[in-house]
Order: structure tokens, then sequence, then C-alpha cells
């Protein structure tokens, strides 16, 4: 079955600052990455480079979610020698989905199966802190707990089907 939540653009954390996340653009962090090895190199530096990661410093709330959702597996880091562990092919498919329905919002809400609301759920809550500090785990469960009324899911079906002759008037 389906659920209906709320859903808002703008994503502020408690101090009303937006939540930077990490740009999943890897084209940029290439860039980002061989000009931070470039300055070094003129600066005579050799070995590991730090540097910081390109970023999206005003994600929008779908963008905080596919990015957390795309993060999977947390975990602690492999012990020297051994392999990172790997996403179960189950939750690579549920993290999908999760993030299709964020894409795919539209006039103020997210459609999610209910499966997969309950797995971004859980995740947000065992592995909320390994990416985000303060409140910012407790404030994205505050959004994805805020399901619509049975009355407001009437009315937005409603809209939508009053929106598909007009749609399908204009094709």
């Amino acid at each position: 079955m389906d659920k209906y939540i709320r859903y808002d653009d703008e994503f502020l954390d408690i101090n009303d600052s937006h939540v930077p996340i990490l740009d999943p653009d890897t084209k940029k962090q290439k860039e980002v990455r061989d000009a931070a090895i470039a300055k070094a190199k003129e600066a005579g530096i050799k070995g590991g480079v730090p540097y910081e990661p390109a970023k999206i410093v005003e994600p929008t709330f779908a963008q905080i979610i596919t990015s957390f959702a795309d993060g999977i597996p947390y975990g602690d880091p492999p012990a020297e020698g051994e392999q990172p562990e790997r996403a179960k092919l189950e939750d690579q498919g549920t993290a999908l989905r999760v993030i299709r329905a964020f894409r795919s919002h539209v006039n103020g809400h997210v459609v999610i199966e209910e499966k997969a609301l309950e797995w971004i759920r859980t995740l947000v809550k065992e592995e909320g802190n390994r990416e985000f500090g303060g409140t910012v785990p407790a404030l994205i469960m505050e959004r994805l707990n805020d399901e619509l009324t049975p009355e407001e899911i009437v009315a937005i079906r409603a809209e939508e089907k009053a929106e598909e002759p007009a749609a399908a008037g204009e094709a």
C-alpha cells in the first residue's frame, strides 16, 4: 500500500541553516580532487593530498533523502585487509524505490510504498547520526512521519483525476 507524506523542498536544521551534502556529481568531485593535487604539486607536497569534496550547500529535502539512501550500507569501516561491506540487493532495490519516490514528488507530497517508507525511517533511526550531526536525523524523521490524512489523500486523488482530462486535451 502506498503512503502519502507531505513534502517541501526546503530543509533547514534547528538553527535555520541548510544541511550541506556531498555533491553526487562524480565529474565535479574529480575536478576538485585534480585541482587539489595540482595545487599540492605546485607547492612541492608529495603523497596524499587532503581536500574538501564538492558539496551541495543548499540541497532540497529530496536531495538529502536521495543522498542518504544511496549511501548504503552504513556501518563500521572494514578492518585492515578486509573487504568493505556491500549492500544487499534487496536493500539496493528498496533504496532505489525511495529515491524514485522522492525524485518524483508533486504538489507538495511524495507517494511512496509503505515498505520503502518504513525502510528509510529505520535507516535514519539506526544510521542517521553517522551521516548528519545534531538534531538533523530527528528533523528528517519528523518530515518522514508527516503522513497525509485519508481526507487529504482523497482530495489529492480527486485533483489528479480532474487534471487528467486537461492534460489529455493538451497532448
